[in-house]
């Protein structure tokens, strides 16, 4: 669409839908709109999609809900073509440059976030000024990660996603998605940032295909995760990476029923870092499948008491869900089996998770 052809849409709209639309731009909400005009919030959503549909965007999509889309490329196209409307003017260079970047000092929830602030970004957006967007960009994938940290994964989505739009295209930012979406359960979209992260010659890379690997894993695709992490073994220098690797490929192998490999593997992660919980779960697996109770309880006390002072709660908003079930697994265990469990107390040890890269 250009200026003429959105000037002679606008023209045709009439008085009630304009008055609509002016609602949309001022950020109110549905409620508030039919309040104002005296009708009920169905006709409002009514206005709105013929509004959507004489402007041609009936037909756009976003990941956060069709209506959300409608109505943020309806203020975006308005933005373009006649900002005059909009009750937040696009800021001059000269004049409140910084009030963005003070809406963003502040993290809040993705359900506290002012309709201004995105309102705002899709204003700069636009703008020539590189050095400003540049700055925005980095407050956004800061934010994002922050907000991650505190369990907050759609507030991490959306200043992530905003991130990319401003062009900070970061391993990091795709890692840091990546996992967001990953905990919300949408994992198209998880394969998607983790493979963009692991394109790139980083620490983000390495983790990022521990991750995949893992995610191959529970779609009970051991073969492909094999087939990730072989290759990359000899270059990865970070050793929680590295364990994390290992524990994956004994895991891989133990779902093909390779019980040899899968111990050797696990055996290594276990070595380069004892403190990690996972690993000791799965290895007390294999070694109960081979008929070795006791060393496989003695396993099955370490998958309980590596993870008993750690501080996931400071580090890390999110746990895996498998390691509840193993540890879960671990207490019916030993419960059958306390003559094993008295003979191995006094195994405490700390541990924290890999940290995301930033």
């Amino acid at each position: 669409m250009n200026q003429e052809e959105f000037e002679q849409v606008y023209s045709k709209l009439t008085h009630r839908r304009q008055q609509v639309l002016n609602g949309i731009l001022s950020g109110e909400a549905d409620a508030k709109i039919a309040e104002a005009l005296g009708i009920g919030e169905p006709a409002i959503r009514k206005h709105v999609e013929r509004i959507v549909d004489q402007f041609g965007l009936a037909n756009s999509e976003s990941q956060n809900g069709q209506r959300r889309s409608k109505r943020s490329d309806l203020v975006s196209l308005v933005a373009r073509y006649k900002p005059e409307l909009l009750k937040t003017p696009l800021p001059s260079q000269n004049e409140g440059d910084d009030s963005i970047l003070d809406l963003l000092q502040e993290i809040q929830p993705i359900e506290a976030i002012h309709k201004n602030l995105e309102l705002k970004l899709r204003l700069w957006q636009d703008s020539s000024d590189r050095s400003q967007k540049k700055q925005i960009g980095d407050r956004l994938k800061n934010t994002g990660y922050e907000t991650y940290m505190q369990g907050d994964f759609p507030g991490t989505v959306f200043y992530l996603q905003w991130a990319l739009k401003f062009e900070i295209d970061s391993p990091a930012v795709h890692y840091n998605l990546a996992s967001a979406y990953e905990k919300l359960s949408d994992f198209p979209n998880a394969y998607h940032h983790y493979n963009q992260a692991a394109q790139a010659e980083t620490h983000a890379a390495h983790a990022a295909i521990s991750n995949l690997s893992r995610l191959d894993i529970l779609s009970h695709n051991p073969d492909t995760a094999i087939q990730r992490i072989t290759p990359i073994l000899d270059q990865v220098k970070n050793q929680a990476v590295l364990s994390t690797l290992y524990k994956n490929l004994g895991w891989a192998y133990f779902l093909k029923k390779d019980l040899s490999q899968a111990e050797t593997w696990l055996r290594k992660s276990v070595e380069l870092n004892s403190d990690r919980a996972a690993p000791h779960c799965l290895l007390a697996q294999v070694l109960e499948a081979q008929d070795k109770p006791t060393e496989a309880s003695q396993s099955w006390q370490k998958c309980l008491d590596c993870d008993s002072h750690q501080t996931r709660s400071i580090h890390s908003p999110w746990r895996s869900p498998e390691l509840d079930l193993w540890q879960l697994e671990a207490r019916q265990h030993l419960d059958t089996n306390l003559d094993t469990h008295s003979l191995i107390q006094g195994l405490h040890t700390d541990s924290e998770p890999i940290s995301l890269p930033h």
